[in-house]
């Protein structure tokens, strides 16, 4: 098949289990067994990744077609081209087998790419970020609409025109990642050998979204070993405070189920270490005022 041999990413969280005190998905809580992923559930992520390669060649094809079609009408010189994601996705860190509802690096962080006239080519900006909730006040501020238009209508996020062409930036240094968990009530959340297993988390909630038919991709599942279906949970429910200023790069979040994590993405880029843990309390409660204020704020005010 595709990229046959390839596996998806080794990266230092990949299938760990972790103990210190984070929310049940990315700990021993996931799996009945409280392990990680098993060789036929790490078998069918590594496919999956290889069938996700394939359809971005796929993409990347189209890109190509696009592009070209561009130069060939001579506009390609008058044209903004952005490229990127609505979000990331993991493949088996912290042992959580697929998806992209969790508050890590591979589930927030997407590419961004701009091209277009004006903007500088073969630049790399380090020294601000962007959020989903920027390109459509982007996009309009490329397209002609002046500030007062573009503020007028009360967007959450930032133009980056400006960032964009000069790279210099006025916007703040903190903005919310927030989540909402999903979940329906009997639905099957493990698959054991003894037959099918339905999980209650400790307040009475069933978790899973998606039942282990998923997964029956012969011959990568037998249906004989114990492993988590599990991609999310009602209480998967989290608000988080990142920071980045300059080179520091830290980011706190607190789940409705009373879990706090908190991690120095400037040293612990695969988010090893919660700093939660131990964390001073008035500390704590400054970070968790700031989620409480990113919450409520709209428009210029945020």
């Amino acid at each position: 098949g595709y990229a046959e041999g390839i596996k998806a990413p080794r990266t230092p969280n990949y299938n760990a289990v972790m103990d210190d005190g984070r929310h049940w998905m990315a700990g021993e809580g996931l799996n009945i067994d409280g392990k990680g992923m098993n060789a036929s559930v790490a078998s069918f992520v590594d496919l999956l990744y290889r069938r996700r390669l394939a359809t971005l060649q796929s993409v990347d094809d189209m890109i190509e077609e696009f592009v070209t079609k561009l130069d060939d009408l001579g506009v390609l010189d008058n044209t903004y081209i952005i490229y990127t994601s609505d979000n990331g996705y993991h493949l088996g860190q912290f042992g959580i087998p697929l998806d992209k509802r969790q508050p890590y690096e591979s589930d927030l962080r997407v590419p961004m790419f701009v091209r277009g006239p004006g903007i500088p080519q073969n630049v790399t900006l380090g020294n601000s970020y962007a959020l989903n909730v920027d390109l459509a006040p982007t996009i309009l501020a490329l397209a002609g609409a002046t500030r007062e238009q573009i503020e007028k209508a009360a967007f959450d996020g930032r133009p980056l025109d400006r960032l964009l062409k000069t790279g210099e930036t006025d916007r703040g240094k903190e903005f919310l990642v927030e989540y909402n968990g999903e979940s329906w009530d009997g639905c099957t959340a493990f698959l054991s050998p003894d037959g099918i297993y339905l999980d209650e988390v400790d307040d009475g909630v069933m978790c899973g979204l998606r039942g282990p038919s998923a997964y029956r991709t012969e011959p990568r599942w037998n249906g004989t070993d114990t492993w988590s279906s599990i991609q999310d949970n009602s209480n998967n429910t989290y608000a988080c405070v990142r920071a980045i200023d300059g080179e520091s790069d830290f980011q706190l979040c607190e789940w409705i189920s009373g879990e706090i994590e908190a991690f120095d993405l400037a040293t612990d880029e695969f988010q090893m270490k919660n700093l939660a843990v131990g964390m001073a309390e008035d500390e704590l409660s400054g970070w968790t005022d700031k989620i409480e204020k990113l919450r409520s704020c709209a428009g210029a005010t945020c």
